[in-house]
């Protein structure tokens, strides 16, 4: 393969939120510089629906739709401290 046909892929990050996806605002942009990003809101927040119940099980459920709609097959999540305990579950 020479250097010319090479393709250089971006890794793709799915960011987690605990409450809103307004959560990543201030570095969503740094990482956008070296990554392909998605994120989402959970349910009832934004234009999401309400869920009958809001819980780990139901943001996960939802984050996995967002995957399922971007057709990612590999990627990375990235939450923050408090949202931590969802990456678990995404298995």
């Amino acid at each position: 393969m020479t250097n010319a046909t090479k393709v250089i892929v971006k890794p793709r990050l799915l960011l987690i939120p605990e409450f809103t996806e307004l959560e990543w605002e201030d570095i969503r942009p740094r990482l956008e510089e070296w990554a392909e990003v998605a994120s989402f809101d959970p349910p009832g927040v934004g234009d999401e629906p309400r869920a009958e119940r809001l819980d780990r099980q139901v943001i996960v459920s939802r984050g996995l739709q967002e995957l399922n709609r971007l057709a990612w097959e590999r990627y990375f999540l990235a939450t923050d401290t408090t949202a931590g305990g969802y990456r678990a579950r995404w298995r």
